[in-house]
């Protein structure tokens, strides 16, 4: 190759990567315009694990949204760690936003919620599993649950 058959092919590659942002700046600005016009609710609630331990809770419900039908649990990293709830508000908040139904909650031990952390996550896997359950019980959901977690 000669130094100008390179910034041809340079040049010419500009020019597709330039067009590309373009049409991925205007579909940017086409979902944010949608995401905007989004709106949603956000609860307080208390999830009751099989232990008797109550977890702090919160729901962002999509309003009038076709992908409303979907709900995405965010779990917290481990609380030993200092994990919380509130490092996943944001992100629920954002796909409420786009149109998913989110719930985050608190593992025992970690804020509102009751119960002693422990140190083998045994617990906590109950109670991410309790979450789960309780949110397809209350969105009167048919599917089952074929995989639930176990330690």
């Amino acid at each position: 190759f000669s130094l100008r058959k390179m910034e041809e092919i340079s040049s010419s590659s500009k020019q597709r990567e330039s067009q590309l942002e373009e049409g991925e700046s205007k579909n940017e600005r086409q979902l944010r315009s949608t995401v905007a016009s989004i709106s949603y609710s956000r609860k307080a609630t208390a999830v009751k694990v099989s232990d008797s331990v109550s977890l702090e809770t919160r729901v962002f419900r999509t309003d009038d949204f076709e992908g409303s039908n979907i709900t995405i649990v965010l779990v917290h990293q481990w609380s030993i760690l200092g994990g919380s709830m509130m490092m996943m508000t944001g992100m629920a908040g954002e796909l409420a936003q786009r149109g998913y139904n989110t719930v985050v909650f608190n593992m025992r031990g970690v804020g509102g919620s009751s119960g002693t952390p422990t140190i083998c996550g045994c617990d906590e896997t109950a109670d991410v599993e309790a979450v789960v359950k309780w949110e397809v019980a209350r969105s009167n959901s048919t599917k089952r649950l074929d995989n639930t977690l176990r330690c």
